[in-house]
């Protein structure tokens, strides 16, 4: 067989191999979302929505951390009122978190947020890309950076924080790319605050909104 007939079965070979670039795009293209857990059976922590300004954290022990920053994501806790001794809702952990819309894996960190942080990156009709934030997660098996995810499917699991003294939950973020001051950033997790709105910060958008414009059932006490 000569070389040229060598290179083109190959790059036929390739081409099946990796699939239509249609397919693909066709697969990550958003048309429609949902909320990150189950809407019914979750709410906003107090003091936790999009733009809330958080001064003290108190923990467990008595003690507090001083923030002074606003919250730029949505803290989501399961309705189940059980609380441990210290008063904290211990019911979330373990419970599952989904993507709330088609799209794909641009960032996957273990451990260290704490628990496990997951960004999606979504292309709406029209090519306009926004990205779903999750924290304090821990990420299903299988699910990493440039894993094509379909909108429900189960992604993580909310994960229990040890080494901290706060409720277990979802910290979930929707971000802008159209506002992004630094790209890098929105494939990323950072620490959920900022010291100012606007501006550089507009990259984050009110997930409450965002989602409520577009028709999704939402947890309770999510403001818009």
């Amino acid at each position: 067989m000569s070389k040229r007939r060598w290179w083109s079965v190959w790059l036929l070979v390739l081409f099946i191999s990796l699939g239509s670039p249609q397919k693909v795009a066709a697969q990550a293209v958003a048309d429609s979302w949902r909320f990150p857990m189950t809407a019914a059976s979750t709410r906003i922590e107090p003091g936790f929505n999009y733009g809330q300004w958080v001064g003290k954290n108190y923990n467990c022990d008595g003690s507090f951390s001083t923030i002074n920053l606003y919250h730029m994501g949505i803290d989501v806790i399961t309705n189940n009122t059980t609380t441990n001794s210290c008063g904290m809702n211990d019911n979330t952990s373990g419970m599952p978190v989904y993507a709330v819309a088609n799209g794909k894996v641009t960032f996957a960190r273990w451990g260290d947020y704490p628990g496990d942080s997951l960004v999606i990156e979504h292309t709406v009709p029209g090519g306009t890309k926004y990205y779903s934030a999750y924290g304090h997660i821990a990420i299903n098996s299988g699910i990493k950076s440039g894993t094509i995810v379909s909108k429900g499917q189960y992604i993580a699991t909310v994960a229990h924080i040890t080494d901290r003294k706060w409720e277990d939950h979802l910290h979930f973020e929707i971000r802008d790319v159209t506002n992004a001051f630094n790209f890098g950033f929105l494939n990323t997790m950072g620490k959920g605050y900022v010291s100012s709105l606007g501006g550089f910060n507009s990259s984050w958008l009110n997930a409450c909104k965002f989602l409520g414009d577009r028709g999704v059932a939402l947890a309770s006490n999510c403001i818009r």
